[in-house]
Order: C-alpha cells, then structure tokens, then sequence
C-alpha cells in the first residue's frame, strides 16, 4: 500500500478550508450590504446584524475547529441518536401551536409561546 495513503494527515483539508472561509466572507458582507440601512432605522445601529452575522460565524468557526479534532470513527455511535432527535424535533412540528407559522410554512419550535401558555 502507498505511503502517502498510511499515514495519517493531521492538516486540513485547504481546499474546503479556503471555500468555506470564501463563503462565510462573501455572506457576510451581503448581509452587511443588504441590511445596514434596515437596522439603522430599525436599531439605530447600521451594524446590527453583521455584529449578529459575526457572532454566529465565530460560533460556527470555533465549532468546525473544534469537529476536526474529533476522529469521525467517534462520532458513529452518535449517528442514529442523532438522527433519532432530528426525527423527533422535526415532528414536533406537526403538533398544533407548537411550531412558528411564518408566511404558510411552519419553520420552527415556539416554545416561548407553547411554554407560557
């Protein structure tokens, strides 16, 4: 077998490295673009929502980084409880009252509203 192939490479994959960095910048800056001027009349802040994007980007970033120290052999046992509470949550949202109904379609648990009730 090739060498190449046995040993084990501890360096990131560049490729997807630079693409995920390309979009996470280029999303951002349409964000900023597309919404400045919205939250300044609305927040009275021009950069209320990249301040917002940037946040969910730094939580996103610490999250992959965090990911590739993991071997992916770990994360098997995790698979079909995983997909067990995806299953679950997404059907949560069959139930009356439970999900947010925004323009026809339900997108998400409201559990603020269904708690307080």
């Amino acid at each position: 077998m090739d060498a190449a192939v046995k040993k084990e490479n501890k360096l990131p994959d560049i490729i997807l490295l630079l693409v995920t960095l390309i979009l996470v910048t280029v999303g951002t800056a349409m964000i900023y673009s597309s919404s400045s001027i919205i939250a300044l009349e609305k927040f009275k802040d021009g950069q209320y929502f990249l301040k917002k994007q940037l946040f969910f980007v730094f939580v996103g970033l610490s999250s992959m980084i965090i990911m590739t120290r993991i071997p992916y052999m770990q994360l098997r046992k995790w698979a079909y409880p995983g997909m067990l509470l995806s299953f679950l949550l997404l059907s949560m949202l069959l139930i009356p009252h439970l999900g947010m109904k925004r323009g026809g379609a339900t997108r998400w648990l409201n559990l603020e509203d269904f708690l307080s009730r």
